[in-house]
């Protein structure tokens, strides 16, 4: 794999672009012995076929539109999501240190309680997705900015409920 003369890694990232990221060497797979005997062809009963049940050899796609270069990208990118420090910091920052100086400032302040509460989830929120969007119209890191959001979304889950408690606590 080589890398494209007009890329410039942002922030210090080691991550190619999508276009030229895609492609990743799988070992070659031995397919296992047939058992003997030959095990029965699976079938649906004439109940479960009336309830829309269907068997997975059924279905044409796991993920319908995933193409299977998304996919190599996708597992290619997976051990740099967990293990790219700066997404830490960049949730880190998003989800705890600007919601907790909202919560500081608005105890300066004489504003009602519904309107902290608004503006708190809106500064706890995970990184918009837009991020994703203007970085590939712009032409940057765009798996960086995906794992960005992703990564944000996912500590979310924990971190809203957490800093809408202590909220509710001091207001």
């Amino acid at each position: 794999m080589t890398l494209n003369d007009n890329y410039i890694a942002s922030a210090g990232q080691t991550y190619v672009p999508f276009s030229e990221n895609i492609h990743v060497k799988f070992p070659a797979f031995d397919p296992p012995a047939k058992p003997e005997p030959p095990l029965p062809e699976l079938t649906l009963t004439a109940e479960a076929v009336g309830k829309g049940y269907v068997l997975p050899s059924q279905k044409q796609h796991f993920l319908p539109g995933v193409t299977e270069e998304m996919m190599d990208w996708f597992w290619a990118n997976m051990e740099k999501f967990f293990t790219t420090k700066r997404l830490y910091l960049v949730s880190t920052v998003r989800l705890l240190v600007i919601p907790l100086v909202t919560v500081l400032v608005f105890m300066l302040f004489p504003v009602s309680t519904p309107i902290r509460m608004t503006m708190l989830i809106a500064g706890a929120a995970p990184v918009g997705a837009n991020v994703a969007v203007y970085s590939q119209l712009y032409d940057t890191d765009y798996g960086y900015a995906c794992q960005t959001v992703t990564q944000s979304t996912l500590f979310s889950i924990v971190t809203m409920p957490v800093i809408i408690w202590i909220a509710e606590r001091l207001f």
